[in-house]
């Protein structure tokens, strides 16, 4: 049987893969700043989260994303900051990406609490790049 190849198909030069990276660093920003609203324009709906658990959660329009931008529970986990360690576009056409990339989250006293590994899967539309969904070992936040 012949060999597959690479994972990795060739990523156009057409693509701005600036324009994509820019994307996660906002969603990140808007992590750390508590900001919902910021957060929620980073995303689009129908959005999917398949989190540490298996379990995969599925939010089906932009009113339902609110359940993932509370930060109350990441807060009582002794959460105050996350860093983006690395992100690298590993696949990309001119509708959609694939993002692999390190997460950090950090106490107020700057000790760290964990890192994760994930994949974020974004399109584009209408113009502009949003994550669709989101894989990683990190626990599944509460949804409620």
């Amino acid at each position: 049987m012949p060999g597959r190849g690479s994972f990795r198909e060739p990523i156009a030069e057409s693509i701005d893969r600036a324009a994509i990276l820019d994307v996660i660093e906002r969603y990140v920003a808007t992590v750390n700043a508590r900001d919902g609203d910021g957060n929620r324009a980073t995303m689009t709906a129908p959005h999917v989260r398949i989190g540490g658990g298996g379990d995969v959660l599925l939010f089906p329009d932009h009113e339902a994303l609110s359940r993932l931008t509370a930060f109350d529970a990441l807060e009582k986990s002794g959460w105050d900051r996350t860093t983006l360690d690395w992100a690298e576009v590993i696949q990309a056409d001119a509708h959609k990406a694939h993002v692999a990339l390190q997460f950090s989250r950090y106490r107020a006293d700057g000790s760290h609490i964990v890192s994760f590994e994930s994949l974020y899967v974004l399109l584009h539309k209408d113009g502009e790049w949003r994550i669709q969904a989101r894989s990683s070992f990190a626990p599944d936040r509460p949804t409620a």
